[in-house]
């Protein structure tokens, strides 16, 4: 993968606000897509950012996509998908990639946004 990333110590809203990490992200998604067989071709928006996670979304060849990045409490999510998706296939989104270490997830678009949301 190309990219690095300066060691924040642990990830969160430091980290996610942060220009490299924020010129890093895309990297890793490209990377990812690229070994999926999709492309990018609009910007990263990050329209979320918690003290738990943070979300960056992308339009691609195939639809968009969502990257999800937790904070150490909360990177279970990752290895909890990756669960998910063999045990009720179907039920829940598969991930178009995953990275347990870092607590990252790469997951398509479900559908639409519902006006309550």
């Amino acid at each position: 993968m190309t990219g690095h990333l300066p060691d924040y110590g642990e990830p969160g809203l430091e980290a996610w606000r942060d220009p490299e990490w924020r010129a890093f992200a895309p990297t890793w998604v490209d990377d990812q897509l690229k070994a999926a067989g999709l492309e990018r071709t609009g910007d990263v928006k990050q329209p979320h950012v918690r003290p738990w996670a943070t979300v960056l979304s992308a339009p691609t060849t195939g639809s968009r996509v969502w990257l999800k990045t937790m904070a150490p409490g909360t990177t279970f999510e990752v290895g909890l998908y990756e669960l998910l998706v063999r045990v009720a296939p179907g039920n829940v989104l598969t991930p178009i990639a995953s990275d347990q270490t870092r607590g990252w997830i790469l997951l398509p678009t479900a559908g639409l946004r519902s006006p309550i949301a």
